[in-house]
């Protein structure tokens, strides 16, 4: 299929372990609706990961997030408050980063 990307999703932990790997391909919807991509993760607090998408989309044409924010703070269920702190990735290997990227949203079970 000519709008198939393929996709390389991948999540370190702080110690730069791989705990979660993903190389499948999406169809792209030409549209700015983000694609669900599903990432099954325990995630502790206080450790950093790194979460990385490649994609080689060649001529097909992609949206991405723009007016990202470095750091969100969300009230819980549990009535606590969950901070997630975001940074610029040394793997990235083009110019995007917090700001602008392929990741636009972050959705996430507490």
């Amino acid at each position: 299929n000519k709008n198939s990307i393929p996709v390389n999703i991948g999540v370190r932990d702080g110690k730069f372990e791989t705990i979660f790997q993903s190389n499948t391909s999406y169809k792209s919807t030409g549209t700015e609706v983000p694609t669900r991509v599903p990432v099954r993760v325990k995630m502790v607090a206080g450790t950093k990961y790194t979460i990385g998408l490649f994609m080689e989309s060649a001529d097909i044409k992609t949206y991405y997030g723009l007016n990202g924010k470095s750091e969100v703070i969300c009230d819980t269920v549990g009535g606590g408050m969950l901070k997630m702190s975001f940074e610029k990735s040394a793997d990235g290997a083009n110019l995007y980063g917090v700001y602008q990227g392929q990741i636009p949203t972050f959705g996430f079970k507490v």
